[in-house]
């Protein structure tokens, strides 16, 4: 399988008026946060035989009814743009492990991003043309002998090379058109990056954020504390409940009725003929080949061996046919499961254990997978087959609030800690902001701890902990005695700060580390003016879509 990384897209064109938000977490939130630029390299690999833009990207074709979208003049057909969406969702997929629902694929707008990777590719296409851009047989060998994927021993292998395009139907010349291709549109953005200036203001910055250390004090209100003490009415747990009781639905549960057939109850059945041995014997002599001896075992010597195998092999091909063909009778209404000597499980849910199941992985699995009504559905272990339906089902539900009043009520007053320790900590700052820190802590009692230090590059608040955004809050002219007006919520309290002290940089040291600095600036900055130059081609681009493709939105 050839796998070449390709970038892929994410934002929408002004001229589009489409946008969308992510709002996922963990890995998710990741991607949505690196991939504020439509030309951003996220780490995708796709087949790459799933494009079909060529050097001559002018020759696709074509109508009205079958183009998802029209980039002056040049259009991208639905094929296209679904084999690309459906490349990009298995990308995801496998990243993410499987599990992601409808709903995650839509939060990461995968349907907007594969079209805007397709209509980026074609613009990019057009201002290659445009500047009169080549890519020279040279170049597209020296890229191929540098793909690792056809590397042998830490060099490029042409057999290996030759054997991976013919698996997957490539012969040499096309593939070097598309890495032709994909070359002439990496020299477009190389072109657009190299506009990329990092000025010496730029370098000043960069070095001021990372050498101006703040101390903070800060006061934590911990919710624990005020949801001891939180006051509510019946009437408040009631709302809360009729809006947040899908929180509290019971899962399904289920119990199985299931059939078994032992391979070693069906070795009685099984015979082995003489002229059975010789045949499999020699077809399967490689087995019993002795390496340390270096010689060949004959079927005198391997005889029992042999027969067992075959034996075991025999009756567990007659398992799985007797289990199929009860299954069979039992869907065709030839028998019932009242008539068969079925047994029975607990009931659990499906992410439940009990020792009633049958120890094999996929039974508990199945039980879930089929229908209430099914008939059954066979499940192949070593050596069993099994035949498991649903026995009995107690459905999901979202129980009277009655019946899990105590949860309810203390979900509720978790939350309504969490707001109290909020309101507090707002009060606390609206009072130090006006009044001043010291004249705000008059009489309360609070506890003010201080943090070590930080700068503004800091994902987290030493001792408290990670905050993405809390740190920033310290550095927009920074002084000793600052209150800082918003709360933040870090290692589970809500937390009010403060500047205690304040450290600036050294700027004699400046000149010698501005030359680092920009350097290291250098490769944002590049991504940053391809972003740009991309955001002015769209917007000057005649970009439609097709009604079909927005109404998929």
């Amino acid at each position: 399988m050839i796998l070449i990384p390709l970038w892929c897209s994410v934002t929408a064109s002004k001229k589009l008026h489409i946008h969308y938000e992510f709002g996922v977490s963990g890995m998710l939130n990741s991607i949505r946060k690196n991939a504020k630029s439509r030309v951003f390299q996220v780490p995708l690999v796709v087949i790459i035989f799933v494009f079909i833009f060529y050097f001559g990207y002018n020759t696709l074709s074509g109508n009205a009814s079958t183009a998802a979208a029209k980039v002056n003049g040049v259009e991208i057909s639905f094929q296209d743009y679904n084999e690309t969406y459906r490349r990009m969702e298995d990308f995801y997929k496998e990243t993410l492990g499987g599990q992601v629902s409808e709903d995650i694929l839509n939060q990461l707008g995968l349907k907007k991003r594969a079209m805007d990777l397709l209509i980026d590719r074609v613009i990019l296409a057009q201002q290659a043309e445009a500047l009169g851009f080549e890519v020279s047989d040279d170049e597209i060998n020296t890229a191929i002998k540098n793909q690792e994927v056809f590397f042998q021993n830490g060099a490029f292998n042409e057999d290996k090379y030759r054997q991976i395009l013919s698996i997957n139907g490539y012969s040499h010349a096309k593939y070097k058109e598309e890495r032709r291709f994909e070359l002439l549109l990496n020299k477009v953005q190389d072109y657009y990056r190299n506009t990329a200036v990092v000025t010496d203001a730029d370098a000043e910055n960069e070095f001021k954020e990372r050498n101006t250390f703040v101390t903070a004090n800060y006061v934590a209100f911990d919710p624990a504390v005020f949801a001891i003490t939180a006051q509510f009415t019946e009437q408040q747990v009631e709302e809360f409940y009729k809006a947040e009781g899908e929180a509290f639905r019971t899962q399904e549960k289920r119990s199985a009725k299931y059939l078994e057939f032992k391979t070693e109850d069906f070795l009685k059945e099984v015979t082995i003929t003489e002229e059975a041995l010789a045949s499999e014997y020699s077809a399967r002599k490689s087995r019993f080949y002795d390496e340390e001896a270096a010689r060949q075992k004959s079927l005198d010597e391997v005889r029992d061996e042999l027969e067992g195998i075959l034996k075991n092999e025999k009756a567990a091909n007659l398992a799985e046919r007797v289990a199929y063909n009860t299954l069979t009778d039992l869907e065709d209404s030839k028998t019932k499961w009242d008539d068969l000597d079925f047994k029975t499980t607990d009931v659990v849910g499906a992410a439940e254990s009990s020792e009633s199941f049958p120890d094999s992985p996929d039974f508990q699995k199945m039980l879930f997978a089929i229908g209430k009504d099914s008939q059954g559905a066979e499940v192949m272990d070593n050596d069993v087959v099994y035949i498991v339906a649903v026995n009995e089902l107690i459905p999901s539900s979202i129980p009277e609030l009655s019946e899990v009043k105590d949860a309810v009520e203390a979900r509720f007053r978790i939350i309504e800690g969490n707001r109290l320790a909020r309101e507090a900590a707002e009060s606390f700052l609206a009072k130090a902001t006006a009044e001043g820190w010291e004249k705000a802590l008059d009489g309360t009692g609070y506890k003010v701890l201080t943090s070590e230090s930080f700068n503004a590059k800091a994902t987290s608040i030493p001792p408290l902990g990670y905050s993405a955004d809390a740190p920033k809050k310290f550095f927009d002219a920074p002084e000793a005695g600052k209150v800082i007006d918003t709360p933040f919520e870090i290692g589970g309290n809500f937390n009010a700060f403060s500047i205690a002290t304040v450290t600036n940089p050294d700027m004699g040291l400046f000149p010698e580390e501005m030359e680092a600095i920009k350097a290291e600036l250098l490769p944002a900055k590049r991504e940053e003016a391809l972003e740009t130059n991309m955001e002015q081609l769209r917007e000057n681009a005649d970009i439609e879509l097709n009604r079909q493709f927005l109404n998929e939105q």
